[in-house]
């Protein structure tokens, strides 16, 4: 993780958090549904063509070649920090104001839970070792690669978060 990553933030939750917490070992945890999905989106980014998206990924009928698994912290260590965003014309956005936003609108400040300065372990698996399958897992894992490190996977990636420096090994 290079900055900071909000997953599931605004998702209704016992703990009101704004990360994703495994529910037996209590850490911080990116759903394989998300890395499916930054991974596709990638994918489709580059041109990768309907049928052949539906090949590798699956869809209501059929299961695809892939399999993404939670990303977890490496040896459970993790670093939470507490972000903050001020929102200075919140009565308008939420239209409890009907008037257009003004300059003497108060800010009302909020602090959100964030993951920070924590290494995750990505696991991704062929359906099976038919060699179609092996060549789609490659595939995949380039592309989630690619995604996580220019795009960013979870909530305010086009504010910075959410963006890894990807290593293998």
């Amino acid at each position: 993780l290079t900055g900071r990553l909000l997953m599931d933030h605004g998702r209704a939750a016992a703990t009101e958090t704004s990360v994703s917490f495994h529910p037996v070992w209590g850490v911080p945890k990116i759903p394989g549904s998300a890395l499916k999905g930054v991974t596709r989106a990638e994918m489709y980014a580059g041109e990768m063509s309907g049928s052949k998206l539906v090949d590798l990924f699956g869809d209501e009928k059929a299961t695809g070649r892939v399999v993404f698994y939670d990303a977890l912290p490496v040896e459970g260590k993790f670093t939470l920090a507490l972000d903050v965003l001020t929102p200075h014309h919140g009565d308008y956005y939420e239209k409890k104001k009907p008037k257009p936003p003004t300059d003497w609108d108060s800010p009302m400040p909020f602090t959100f839970v964030t993951v920070v300065e924590t290494t995750f372990e990505l696991w991704l698996g062929a359906r099976s070792a038919v060699q179609a399958d092996v060549e789609a897992l490659a595939k995949a894992a380039n592309a989630l690669g690619q995604a996580l490190e220019a795009s960013g996977v979870g909530g305010k990636t086009a504010a910075g978060y959410g963006r890894f420096k990807v290593t293998t090994g």
